[in-house]
């Protein structure tokens, strides 16, 4: 398994305030890309799977909810700001966390927060 460093270059295509559940609740099995780049600067792209959006409950102030990825077993994503690359949604700078592991590889989620203004 190969741990490889994220490509330092976050860029917002979609203003992550403006993102809510809807964003991603009709996306789930979708692909997602990420361009990884190893210590020479060799670039892997990578594919993640949209496995999962938790609609916000209702009684959460700050309308938080949960969105989960499946990455491929032979890349160990670290914790931090990774920009993720959809055809519809643009590039996503979102910070992944590293939750689990499953058969076709390891699951990471990113949690949204808003308040009402």
């Amino acid at each position: 398994m190969a741990t490889l460093r994220r490509k330092p270059e976050p860029v917002t295509a979609v203003e992550l305030g403006e993102l809510r559940h809807e964003h991603f609740a009709g996306r789930v099995g979708e692909r997602f890309t990420l361009v990884l780049a190893d210590e020479a600067g060799a670039e892997t792209v990578i594919e993640l799977k949209l496995s999962a959006a938790t609609e916000p409950p209702e009684t959460r102030a700050d309308h938080a909810h949960f969105v989960e990825w499946v990455g491929p077993k032979e890349v160990f994503l670290e914790q931090g700001v990774h920009t993720l690359r959809h055809d519809e949604l643009g590039e996503l700078a979102l910070f992944l966390v590293p939750v689990g592991e499953v058969d076709d590889g390891f699951v990471y989620e990113a949690v949204f927060t808003r308040v009402d203004d």
